[in-house]
């Protein structure tokens, strides 16, 4: 009897390699947008009351992220192939990327990324018209604002401004942000003790720092959740062509949910350890939510922003080939 495991470790392998390249094209995306329109030209928009239309111009550049969703879903299919052959020479495998299943699974998740940035930045914007109006800011100094919170969430975005809150109301809450940037401290306490107001360039610094360091968490964020997603997806893609493709048995496949093992592995998650699977069986959460793969997209947010678990691949007895 051949004995074959897809081990966690390989696809921890492939993880860690696909985080970086799911990042880096976050930032790639976030800076295309920014790099559309000068300051003076969304200063410009926004003074004739056009900058819905323009964003939907530079959000043309969300294109960016589907497209690095579908490179590590092809490749780590591909990966999945390459070591299903080198594990059980006498079949072989070959990853066809235009079967309909992987070309819809692909197709779904490039519009969910690029639907759901979109989304997210419109509301964005308008939350910025909103508060640059509040706040009796001029046009130029609005468009500052949108070109710095490109990137984040609407709730990011509120995030941002509480914290600019604390810092011009003296606030002690602007010291405990864990992703504040500390070297300002010793001036928030300095200002907090002697009841002197930060100046507004003072307090614009402190915010821009903090914005950044907000992007790079969320950036942090959607590489590990969509890059967990994409090798997921793409390795059951390559299992259920072979298995269409009378190449390998589903009776004779078992897919066993891993967790990470650690103190950080959410609660609903930790039941899961060890569930074990038919091909197309769903995984049960400690939440109740059925989950085909980690980072499942049509299972809620709370089971897989930030899931490190991995689900492996058992297979006893590749079609064709008898035990000796």
């Amino acid at each position: 009897m051949v004995e074959f495991e897809d081990s966690v470790k390989r696809i921890e392998r492939l993880l860690a390699k696909a985080e970086p390249r799911m990042r880096a094209a976050f930032l790639r995306m976030v800076s295309a947008i920014k790099s559309q329109f000068t300051l003076n030209e969304i200063a410009g928009f926004i003074e004739a009351g056009s900058m819905a239309q323009a964003l939907d111009s530079a959000l043309r550049s969300v294109a960016i992220i589907g497209e690095a969703y579908v490179d590590e879903f092809i490749l780590a299919a591909k990966e999945t192939a390459a070591f299903f052959g080198r594990s059980v020479q006498e079949i072989q495998i070959v990853f066809n990327q235009t079967n309909v299943d992987a070309v819809v699974a692909m197709q779904q998740n490039q519009l969910r990324l690029v639907r759901g940035f979109t989304d997210e930045q419109r509301e964005v914007v308008r939350q910025i018209l909103i508060d640059g109006v509040r706040r009796g800011l001029n046009p130029r100094d609005i468009a500052r604002e949108f070109r710095g919170a490109i990137g984040l969430t609407p709730k990011q975005l509120q995030i941002v401004a509480n914290y600019r809150r604390s810092l011009e109301t003296l606030s002690a809450d602007a010291l405990r942000r864990e992703l504040r940037d500390r070297r300002f401290d010793a001036s928030v306490r300095r200002a907090i003790l002697r009841d002197e107001p930060l100046t507004r360039a003072e307090v614009d610094r402190m915010v821009g720092g903090y914005r950044e360091r907000l992007l790079a968490h969320r950036a942090e964020v959607i590489a590990r959740t969509e890059a967990l997603r994409a090798v997921n997806q793409g390795t059951a893609a390559l299992y259920s062509q072979a298995v269409l493709d009378g190449v390998l048995d589903p009776n004779n496949m078992q897919r066993i949910w891993n967790t990470a093992g650690d103190e950080r592995v959410r609660g609903s998650h930790r039941p899961m350890n060890g569930q074990t699977r038919g091909m197309d069986e769903a995984f049960t959460s400690g939440n109740g939510y059925s989950l085909m793969y980690p980072g499942d997209p049509s299972a809620p947010a709370e089971e897989t922003i930030n899931c490190r678990c991995v689900v492996a691949v058992r297979i006893k007895t590749a079609l064709g080939v008898t035990d000796e």
